[in-house]
This record gives C-alpha cells, structure tokens and sequence, in this order.
C-alpha cells in the first residue's frame, strides 16, 4: 500500500468528525445554556440516524452481507475504526451531560424529581395525560409463538408491557409492545 495521502476521506469518520463539532458546541461553556442542551440533542438524533443507516450498512458490507457498489476501503477496518469513533463520541457527549450540562441546569434553576419522590398530585396529573395524549395514538403490537416477527419500527417510542393468563402459564412469556404515533403534542 503506498503512504501517500488518500484521495478520499472516509464519509462515515467524516461525518462522525462532524458530529464531534456539533458536540464541541455543547462543550463551550460560553454558549447560552439551552444552546449546549439544544446541541446535545442534535448529536444524539444525529447518532440515532448514522447508527441506523450508515453503520448498519457498513457492517452489512463487513459481513459480505451485502456488496458496495463503489466502497473505497476494507470494511472490516473502517467498522473497526467507526466502532471507536462512536464510541468516543458518545463518551463525550455523556460526560458533556453528567459534568457540564445537567449541573448548569440545576445551578440554573431546573429540578428533576425521581419517580419515586413524586406527589400523589403529580402522578394523578401524569397518569392523566398519558390517558388523555398518548395512550389514543398508541399502535399495539403483539409478539407470541404465532407471530415471531422481528420488524420493529425504528425511531419510534416504545413501551414493552407482559403479561400472563395463569401461574400455568407464566413459563411463555407474553409480551407486546406499543409503538407510540410520530407526532403528537401535548
């Protein structure tokens, strides 16, 4: 192999070198905070997108699954080198949260209150609007030895709810899973 430059980059390290920048974002402490939250967020959607897409395709093409029409590298090596990449970024972008954005919220004003320290009050109130705003637009699927199928739709919110007819029963496992509408609001 000759040690001249490449004459591509790689396009998913270019694209997580991308995201890297969006996450710089959040790590600059002069930013307004809801700007660092708001490019937080962004690096996460971003990841769920490449993670669905181009990683899944990549590793596809790692496995022989399938056959790039024009792929420039070694499939194994670029998933090997994404993989770490990835993992970096999302390391970051975590540490960027636990370290730097979650305490200035706090400092700021903002309360997050556990489940378990919730007033009666606030969970009549949640319990409502679940009734009232999410649980209309809820899509039940069902999974049981009939129907095995493992097509999920992706990026979607998701509930896993089980449940048994008696103790006989108990050893099968039931359970489905709801799969909430893309958009809806309060």
């Amino acid at each position: 192999m000759s040690t001249a430059e490449p004459r591509y980059f790689n396009r998913e390290l270019s694209w997580l070198a991308f995201n890297r920048r969006v996450l710089e974002e959040a790590q600059d402490g002069s930013k307004p905070l809801v700007e660092r939250a708001k490019f937080l967020a962004i690096v996460g959607s971003n990841l769920d997108e490449f993670t669905m897409v181009r990683y899944a395709e990549l590793r596809a093409f790692a496995k022989g699954l399938e056959q790039p029409d024009r792929y420039l590298g070694d499939p194994k090596e670029d998933l090997a080198a994404v993989r770490a990449a990835m993992h970096a970024l999302v390391d970051d972008q975590y540490r960027c949260w636990r370290e730097g954005v979650a305490p200035a919220l706090v400092a700021a004003g903002a309360v997050v209150i556990p489940p378990g320290e919730w007033t009666e009050t606030e969970r009549e109130s949640l319990r409502r609007f679940y009734v009232d705003k999410i649980e209309p637009v809820l899509t039940p699927l069902a999974v049981d030895p009939a129907r095995r199928s493992r097509c999920w739709p992706t990026a979607a919110s998701t509930s896993r709810c089980s449940w048994c007819r008696s103790a006989a029963a108990a050893r099968v496992m039931r359970w489905s899973r709801c799969r909430s509408a893309t958009a809806w609001s309060p």
